[in-house]
């Protein structure tokens, strides 16, 4: 659909999957999920984006699982195969530790980062959530240096606390390149411009 206006053309788009097909299998709803959403007051009508999300836990399962197949089988490196299998069973081990609701708030910003992100995460057992948080850092570093991408990833806990959430922090730390013509590397800094910092709160049943 083109909405034509006189500074601008608004262009809609729908896509909608092959009756029969592994996504149109995927996209169908849930009939035990619950309905009723609590995170809305997380969200920013200011921001550009904003979504409030049900989990269907066996869909996002099947979903991960094809992303990683497609990273497996776009890259020849035993390496990397060794990581995205180690990565596949993590995720699986975080999602059931997660619960039925996301709320997601995104808009773009002067400076860089050109964005700024707000995630909400449902938890269902915060112990186990905060050692897969840790193993998965341990994981990145190598999964990203494997697919060209050297990215040092640091992860500080119990950094300060708010009301009766504790704080952590994750930065993420772009190395210069040993290459200067590598356009990987030259798009992060571009994009990002040095470390990246994330705040992350959790209480005893969400992720902020």
């Amino acid at each position: 659909a083109l909405t034509p206006e006189m500074t601008s053309l608004s262009i809609d788009t729908t896509f909608r999957a092959k009756s029969g097909s592994e996504l149109a299998q995927m996209l169908v709803t849930n009939p035990k999920a619950d309905g009723t959403f609590k995170f809305a007051g997380y969200l920013d009508n200011s921001n550009a984006i904003n979504g409030l999300m049900k989990v269907d836990q066996q869909g996002m399962t099947k979903m991960y699982d094809k992303v990683f197949d497609i990273l497996e089988k776009c890259n020849d490196n035993p390496g990397l195969a060794e990581q995205i299998a180690k990565m596949k069973s993590l995720t699986h081990k975080t999602l059931a530790a997660t619960g039925d609701e996301v709320a997601l708030s995104f808009s773009y910003a002067a400076g860089k980062p050109p964005f700024k992100v707000r995630e909400v995460i449902a938890v269902k057992d915060m112990d186990a959530m905060k050692q897969y948080t840790n193993e998965c850092i341990d994981l990145a570093d190598d999964l990203y240096a494997a697919m060209g991408m050297p990215i040092n990833f640091e992860y500080k806990t119990d950094v300060e606390t708010y009301k009766n959430a504790t704080i952590d922090k994750m930065v993420l730390t772009f190395p210069p390149s040993d290459d200067p013509n590598n356009p990987m590397q030259a798009a992060m800094q571009e994009i990002y411009g040095g470390d990246l910092v994330y705040g992350i709160a959790h209480s005893a049943d969400r992720y902020y």
